[in-house]
């Protein structure tokens, strides 16, 4: 059996990596904890916003990924196949880099060092 698997917010778990990034970046509250989803909806409503998170984005697929953290239960998935003799392919559909990333970090490089 052969099972794919999509990297992003399947296997990689943004959040954490998302909150800080716009804390650090003063878009949000020193004391702001949420997910992706709410990051992006605060950050879009200030000056800037699209541009604004377009930079977030870019950093935390790249050079900030390794804020990112795996998935509860993807790790013991991942297990069972390999117990079981199934193929796993981890599916990605990242771009050579961000389109919004100064750092000009390669996002398939960086992706692969999280995972090792």
């Amino acid at each position: 059996m052969r099972i794919g698997i999509d990297l992003d917010n399947t296997i990689i778990c943004y959040d954490d990596a998302f909150s800080s990034v716009a804390r650090e970046k003063g878009l949000v509250g020193i004391d702001f904890s949420g997910s992706k989803a709410k990051v992006r909806k605060m950050v879009r409503r200030s000056p800037d916003g699209e541009k604004n998170w377009q930079l977030i984005q870019g950093e935390v697929y790249g050079s900030s990924i390794s804020r990112a953290r795996i998935y509860c239960g993807v790790s013991r998935f991942l297990w069972r196949c390999r117990v079981r003799g199934f193929d796993v392919e981890i599916v990605s559909h990242k771009t050579k880099f961000g389109h919004s990333d100064p750092s000009r970090t390669l996002l398939r490089e960086a992706a692969s060092g999280f995972l090792k």
